[in-house]
């Protein structure tokens, strides 16, 4: 198991452009140093070759 803690800062914008119960949805947000603390904690099994990450935003 990999446990890790990370805090990314994001500047700029982020546009999701989608379509919900057939209606055109565009979303867009700002971003001004904003920061980002998140835990990554991931199973790998190495024999297999297989593995799943949950990401837990703080």
């Amino acid at each position: 198991m990999l446990y890790s803690s990370f805090t990314d800062t994001l500047t700029g914008t982020v546009s999701v452009p989608g379509n919900v119960s057939g209606g055109n949805v565009n979303v867009s947000r700002s971003f001004n140093k904003d920061k980002f603390t998140y835990d990554v904690d991931c199973k790998i099994d190495i024999t297999n070759g297989t593995g799943n990450c949950n990401v837990t935003i703080k």
